[in-house]
């Protein structure tokens, strides 16, 4: 299934989104990875060669949902289906004009590593989810998914030292991206090394 890790490119007017983005400038790839600091970013293709294995089991599973060449919808994916990742799932409508990104749908055990629900907020009004939103303006522009490894969690208050999550565009009748969708776990902080473990339902 990894050989259909490429997301298709929709009909989306990048100029237009480059002009309406609620940021100074949109990040390059590179900028994306100096951000992350000591993390691990991966873009696009390069999802298949991560070595996370819970998040790239996530990947494969929904890139299974689309015949090679299709664009990714919400209506791809029964909930039944994908009963074993709702908990850690994160979706963000995304808005245009100015481009923003309102939570949609926060699951259970996400909400509880950050240790709050963010449904129905923006996540420029997030204290610290600067880079929260600079990410998904990427995702957005560039049109293709993107994982990161080991990032430090600094919009929340919890005592948690770091996430990793996968970002996949989907997209709407008109082949614009109108959703994010994330998939995370959150490991716990180093003083509770002896019980660490990621927040997954199996």
């Amino acid at each position: 299934m990894r050989a259909l890790g490429t997301i298709c490119i929709g009909r989306i007017d990048k100029e237009s989104v480059r002009m309406r983005a609620p940021i100074d400038q949109l990040q390059t790839a590179k900028q994306i990875r100096h951000y992350a600091k000591h993390a691990c970013v991966y873009l696009g293709d390069e999802i298949d060669t991560m070595p996370w294995t819970e998040g790239l089991d996530f990947w494969e599973a929904v890139q299974a949902k689309r015949a090679q060449g299709s664009l990714l919808h919400r209506k791809d994916f029964s909930p039944y289906e994908f009963r074993k990742y709702l908990p850690n799932i994160f979706i963000h409508n995304v808005e245009y004009g100015p481009l923003r990104f309102k939570s949609r749908i926060m699951g259970t055990a996400f909400a509880e590593a950050v240790g709050f629900d963010m449904t129905g907020q923006y996540a420029d009004e997030v204290e610290g989810a600067e880079n929260v939103v600079h990410r998904a303006a990427f995702v957005v522009h560039t049109q293709q998914a993107m994982a990161i490894t080991n990032l430090s969690l600094t919009w929340s208050a919890r005592n948690y030292k770091s996430y990793s999550f996968v970002c996949i565009p989907l997209y709407d009748q008109d082949n614009n991206i109108n959703m994010l969708l994330y998939w995370a776990q959150f490991q716990m902080h180093s003083t509770q090394q002896e019980n660490s473990r990621f927040f997954v339902m199996s």
